[in-house]
């Protein structure tokens, strides 16, 4: 099925200033009404009907067809359904006018009054996918090109949260059968992905591939041996021997339980290829790094290292080895920008897993607007098999928190109590959890990729003499895709206190 873009039309009806904006990648489906600053919520039947009328980009429905996709007994009862979608959607204002009806023929949500996610997500990913349908390995895709490509790749992404036609997987007719094409083009546009990734050959494009590949490999029933061979290259190409025995051994073991058969031969050649250190098997290609001249001038220049004496140069190229051995690294090779870990783009980047640990998480609920992107981010991954968060604060009731309250002068609030409580009973991917000491570190375990930590200052002396800014530190962040990450250490620590913390009494805070 072939989508196109309608470009706004003279008059009314195709004027930008009279066209509402649907939002259907994402578990609930929302309309952005012309003149309104926030969307409306449409859930239940209507935002099924309204899903259907939009993906279907202006095709007719007739009222008997509506009746028995929505198992109606008479054909009475579509009519007044309709009725209540255009007023959900604002009536007059533009419910009436953008969902039409031509007598005799059916329902159709007019393509000229409105913009639609899910409809610029295939406009922007199609061609892309075309153009590089027959392209097994990332080698064919040129170089000067894979970058760019990239980069519009990971804007479609970016929109997606769910599929937008989730509530449709029971339409049979070959035509309708929306749920299924977007998964399949989804499937496409992460593996056209992990392909450019690997072109790319930055570290960050590298490990980039390999968490997609992981969770390619984990979420499927049978993997692709092309999942293993790419797995197998993007981790020698991080300099990671470990990971390339351990990934190939994996697939020996799948492939021996599940299909009762060796390792593919394309797998077994990738993995000969990383002992081996074939030449043009490792994609890794360094940026060329930037030196800033003087902080508080505008003035940079690209260069090299600046000069060192021998041993200096020699101690500190193997301090820059150990430190990428274990894994600490920077905010810019793990998508994350500054030092604070704000709730906003933690949750904006997070696929499947988020581990906070701290004294109140109120940075995640007092403010209204976060706590509105905090419910959307819990609904996507209310929908996700894996979608695991968990906050670990500090119990109210504890001898820790009395404790807090006088280094602090009673300057701590309990207001984040109901609403954190209200979350989690709202949402199945979310836990909460209290413990009783003073904690040390501030923790944020990330998907499978990123783990983050940061020291509290929590001992009198700092408090008593200390300013304001003794309360924060900044996050050292951790890679556990190192060699040998001391990433792990800090995830264990977060599960050892998970364990032996208690969840917060919902029914106190109601």
């Amino acid at each position: 099925m072939t989508y196109r873009l309608v470009v706004d039309q003279v008059g009314s009806h195709g004027s930008s200033l009279h066209r509402a904006s649907l939002l259907l990648l994402h578990p609930k489906a929302r309309a952005l009404l012309p003149g309104d600053e926030r969307a409306t919520e449409v859930s239940g039947i209507h935002g099924r009907i309204l899903r259907l009328l939009a993906l279907s980009v202006g095709h007719s429905f007739s009222a008997d067809w509506l009746a028995g996709f929505l198992d109606y007994t008479t054909l009475k009862s579509v009519a007044p359904m309709v009725m209540q979608l255009r007023r959900k959607l604002g009536g007059s204002r533009w419910g009436d006018r953008a969902i039409r009806s031509d007598h005799g023929v059916g329902y159709y949500l007019d393509p000229a009054t409105v913009d639609i996610d899910a409809l610029e997500f295939r406009c922007l990913v199609e061609p892309l996918i075309l153009l590089y349908k027959d392209v097994a390995e990332p080698d064919y895709i040129p170089l000067n090109e894979a970058d760019d490509q990239l980069t519009g790749i990971e804007t479609a992404v970016s929109l997606w949260r769910a599929n937008p036609a989730v509530g449709l997987e029971d339409l049979t007719a070959a035509e309708h059968q929306y749920y299924y094409e977007y998964e399949i083009l989804y499937d496409r546009v992460q593996r056209l992905r992990i392909l450019l990734a690997l072109r790319v050959g930055t570290l960050e494009r590298l490990r980039q591939s390999i968490l997609l590949l992981e969770r390619k490999i984990a979420d499927r029933q049978s993997p692709d041996g092309e999942h293993w061979c790419q797995l197998i290259r993007a981790y020698y190409s991080t300099g990671n021997p470990s990971k390339v025995k351990e990934t190939y051994a994996r697939a020996k073991r799948y492939y021996d339980l599940i299909h009762q058969q060796p390792v593919p031969s394309e797998v077994e050649d990738y993995f000969q290829r990383s002992i081996r250190h074939d030449e043009g098997f490792n994609l890794f290609r360094a940026r060329t790094r930037i030196r800033i001249v003087n902080s508080s001038s505008p003035e940079a220049t690209v260069s090299g290292p600046p000069s060192a004496a021998p041993d200096e140069q020699a101690s500190g190229e193997e301090l820059s080895q150990v430190v990428h051995s274990i894994g600490i690294t920077t905010h810019s090779q793990l998508r994350l920008a500054g030092s604070r870990m704000e709730p906003v783009q933690l949750m904006r980047r997070v696929k499947q897993r988020l581990w906070f640990s701290g004294v109140l998480a109120s940075k995640w609920v007092t403010d209204p607007a976060v706590r509105s992107e905090l419910s959307d981010f819990l609904t996507v991954l209310d929908h996700v098999p894996e979608g695991d968060v968990r906050f670990m604060i500090m119990n109210p009731d504890g001898s820790g928190y009395r404790r807090l309250r006088e280094l602090r002068g009673d300057e701590l609030s309990t207001e984040h109590l109901p609403l954190l409580a209200q979350l989690a009973r709202e949402h199945s991917s979310f836990q909460v959890k209290v413990f009783d000491h003073l904690p040390t570190f501030r923790i944020h375990v990330i998907d499978k990729d990123v783990v983050t930590f940061s020291f509290y200052r929590l001992d009198e002396k700092s408090y008593l003499e200390g300013d304001d800014d003794e309360w924060e530190s900044p996050h050292v962040v951790l890679d556990p895709l190192a060699p040998w990450p001391i990433a792990e250490a800090f995830a264990t620590l977060f599960s050892e206190m998970w364990r032996g913390s208690r969840f917060l009494d919902m029914e106190k805070y109601t």
